[in-house]
């Protein structure tokens, strides 16, 4: 009975966030975002909107840098993927683990990814190359 206990507990614990939005803003960033915004009763959906809707706002978009567990090669730098970002002002570059965990296995993704620093405006221009935005730290 334990035993039936403890297994359903473990299901539910570990099936989670498969009936949750796990990629959701946490309340606490929001609440981080509205003081910045100087927006007190904004909800989530108005706080993003704030984010990506001020053409003098900086945001981060990333992309894996394609390096592999238990691989010489270390991946695509910062440099030269930045050429697939070509006509976008970039302001910083960086290259940064995305912070997941990932079982250690030779020839699966390390998990590092080349991070740009671009304009809120050119959000759409560098998904439409295949960035995404950087919401990892």
């Amino acid at each position: 009975m334990r035993l039936s206990i403890f297994l359903m507990f473990s299901t539910l614990f570990l099936n989670a966030c498969a009936f949750h939005h796990c990629r959701r803003v946490p309340e606490e960033r929001i609440s981080e975002m509205r003081e910045r915004l100087e927006v007190p009763g904004a909800d989530q959906q108005q706080v993003e909107e704030a984010l990506l809707g001020d053409p003098n706002r900086r945001i981060f978009v990333y992309k894996a840098d394609g390096s592999l567990q238990c691989h010489a090669e270390p991946g695509f730098s910062v440099t030269e993927m930045a050429e697939e970002l070509k006509g976008i002002e970039i302001f910083s570059k960086t290259k940064k683990p995305d912070g997941m965990m990932r079982p250690q296995m030779c020839g699966l993704p390390t998990g590092m990814s080349n991070v740009y620093e671009i304009a809120a405006k050119d959000l759409a221009e560098a998904e439409k190359r295949g960035f995404k935005l950087w919401e990892f730290d």
